[in-house]
């Protein structure tokens, strides 16, 4: 499980039966690892209704996250190195479904 505020990945086992498959039914449940791209206009404020009286910025690289919550038709994301932001859920990369 990927771990944002440090720069370690720790590793372990978990039994499969707290598993669940993924499918394309189910992949916009993911919470993380989610992805976005160079480019993405993001908003770095705390609380959702700050949103409307902030200035977006784009991301300068790729960027990958966990989603922490959701408000409407965004998500607040942690990301590496304690990282947070306001995204669009439209920017929203999740993983691929083999």
């Amino acid at each position: 499980m990927p771990v944002y505020d440090t720069p370690v990945n720790f590793k372990g086992w978990i039994p499969e039966s707290e598993t669940v498959k993924l499918t394309k039914d189910n992949v916009k449940l993911v919470q993380g690892d989610v992805f976005l791209k160079e480019g993405t206009p993001i908003y770095e404020v705390d609380q959702f209704n700050e949103i409307k009286s902030a200035t977006s910025t784009n991301l300068t690289h790729d960027v990958r996250g966990r989603i922490e919550k959701r408000q409407e038709t965004f998500a607040y994301l942690d990301s590496p190195g304690g990282w947070s932001f306001w995204v669009e859920d439209k920017y929203l990369i999740f993983p691929k479904v083999d």
